[in-house]
């Protein structure tokens, strides 16, 4: 048994030097140049700036200075801000709930001075002015200098009293990104604001004041609102507004996601599962949409005192805001698709789409050339009158081509009639009982151990979509009816559907959803499949008839659309 740790071996219980204790409170808040940036830009902010500049010289952690036109500081209060817990934005317990401002704390700027040289220039009303310089913490000089109002911060040197910190740097090209992306997230928030960005005397990034469209253009490209869809929810006390990317746009990573809550900048991980939650099957597993989310929460509805470089937070009630951010996106996806009714849509041969009595016009979704407000209902093909043949084409037996107002849209034969079955199956589940085809003679099936228990369990459900199964001794059962969609040997399609079952249970899908999306995939037509022009009008009436059209179960798109535009700019045309 081990004892004690000896005091000579462990040391005696001492305080620590005090500044040994502001180096280790600078080290929690000032981690690379990045934390300098964002805490001097929030200050900015915090001030009413209009028009902020970064520079950078050489490197981040070399020359990294912050100027704006906000309210500016008298000497007083210049002196007073390099002290620890002095700031004008808090006074007592209460406010911490309550805060809007993006600073509150008073550490940043005694804190990037403990480890840098630190120069202030500022004035408040434009007519005087007051320079600080502090270096490792300790104060230089204070001197009159002339500014017009606003505040200017210098950090140079930064970590040249704590060399080991810099070795955890990344490159200065790296640490520039890293910059950039700070300003392009408070741009997002603030599309007033005049943001400039200045590396080695050129200019890096400019996001000039305007509209918040014209801003999310600015930072994302050109024309990238096409891409794009708005939010915006009604909830009283969780107002949810922003944008989220179509599913085409998602990555690999949620790098390219911005969260911000009462204007502020966070790292939030339910945020992001809300927001993949929200589109459903639309997007596939691995894949995470673009979003730039704005949540303005009631007075005390997060806590963002939690950690020191306050990028994290805490919910007061974290299963609301997942709901309605999950509420909205859904809302939001659901207009990517037209909502037509069939028997309200009648094809012309230019490619649009034409209403009854009316003449025909262009379907538009922004991006897709597609109609964004839903119908108030949704019919299928068969419970519509008969409308007029579309000309389609159907290519190497797996796609179906037609024209639209925008260009030429590409439709997966197999992924649309997956999305079909999977909602018919749905609904059957639900107790919109399905009718089964009746086999001529019905097929004895041997299945593997422990399958037959699992059949058992799903039994009722099969029996909804059409399949009709009993017992038949042993591990066997007799098929005695199925779907109509179903082709092929029945054995072989009821063997392959407990397949895919197993696999979607083992991996947590919930049974009956599990079931609805194995029943879609396996019953769905195939590629290599040839269709003719009333069963290519059929399948695209009844996928455009779904809640979902844009995506299979499995979140592959179930068409694209490649626009003129797009086609000009292959061929070098210029329109």
């Amino acid at each position: 048994m081990t004892g004690p740790v000896p005091a000579e071996a462990s040391g005696s219980v001492r305080r620590l030097r005090p500044e040994v204790v502001a180096k280790i409170s600078a080290g929690e808040m000032i981690l690379r140049p990045l934390s300098v940036a964002k805490e001097l830009l929030e200050n900015s902010l915090d001030a009413g700036a209009e028009r902020i500049e970064i520079e950078i010289r050489e490197a981040a952690d070399r020359f990294l200075s912050c100027g704006d036109d906000g309210c500016g500081m008298s000497e007083g209060e210049c002196r007073l801000a390099v002290e620890r817990h002095a700031t004008s934005k808090l006074r007592e317990e209460e406010d911490l709930l309550a805060v809007r401002t993006l600073g509150f704390r008073g550490e940043a700027l005694p804190s990037i001075a403990r480890v840098a040289r630190l120069r202030i220039v500022t004035s408040s009303d434009g007519r005087g002015g007051t320079e600080l310089l502090i270096r490792g913490g300790h104060l230089e000089s204070v001197r009159p200098s002339p500014r017009a109002r606003g505040t200017t911060v210098v950090v140079e040197d930064l970590f040249f009293n704590s060399p080991v910190r810099k070795r955890f740097l990344r490159s200065p090209a790296g640490e520039v990104r890293l910059v950039q992306r700070l300003i392009a997230a408070y741009a997002l928030a603030r599309p007033g604001v005049d943001f400039r960005l200045v590396v080695d005397g050129r200019e890096s990034l400019h996001y000039p004041p305007g509209d918040a469209r014209a801003r999310l253009e600015q930072v994302q490209g050109a024309r990238f609102g096409e891409k794009v869809l708005p939010l915006e929810g009604d909830h009283p006390r969780i107002r949810v507004s922003g944008w989220i990317g179509i599913p085409e746009i998602a990555r690999a990573t949620a790098s390219h996601q911005t969260f911000l809550v009462n204007g502020r900048w966070v790292a939030h991980p339910a945020l992001s599962h809300a927001l993949r939650q929200g589109y459903g099957d639309l997007i596939a597993p691995g894949r995470q949409p673009f979003a730039v989310i704005l949540l303005d929460l009631a007075e005390g509805g997060a806590d963002v005192n939690v950690h020191p470089t306050k990028r994290e937070i805490r919910f007061l009630d974290e299963s609301a805001v997942f709901a309605e951010l999950v509420r909205v996106v859904r809302i939001a996806v659901a207009r990517l698709v037209p909502g037509l009714a069939a028997d309200a849509r009648r094809w012309s041969a230019s490619g649009m789409v034409r209403d009854e009595g009316g003449p025909a016009r262009p379907d538009l979704t922004p991006g897709l050339g597609l109609r964004t407000e839903p119908h108030p209902e949704r019919v299928t093909a068969s419970d519509a009158e008969p409308a007029p043949m579309v000309e389609l084409w159907q290519l190497q037996q797996r796609y179906i081509v037609a024209q639209t107002a925008q260009g030429i849209l590409v439709v997966d034969q197999h992924a649309a009639h997956e999305r079909v079955l999977y909602e018919r199956a749905a609904r059957a589940l639900e107790g919109e009982q399905a009718i089964g085809q009746q086999l001529l003679f019905p097929v004895v099936v041997e299945l593997q151990p422990g399958e037959a228990d699992l059949l058992e369990s799903l039994s009722e459900d099969l029996g909804r979509l059409g399949v009709q199964v009993d017992p038949f001794g042993g591990d066997s059962v007799i098929l005695r009816s199925v779907p109509a969609t179903w082709e092929g040997d029945p054995g072989a399609m009821l063997r392959d559907l407990l397949d895919d079952i197993k696999e979607r249970t083992r991996r947590s899908e919930e049974r009956r959803g599990a079931l609805a999306a194995s029943f879609a995939c396996r019953s769905a037509i195939k590629s290599g499949r040839k269709l003719d022009l009333i069963e290519m009008n059929r399948l695209i009436d009844e996928l455009f008839a779904t809640g979902m059209p844009h995506g299979d179960p499995h979140g592959r798109p179930t068409y694209v659309v490649l626009s003129v535009d797009d086609l000009d700019q292959r061929f070098g045309r210029s329109g």
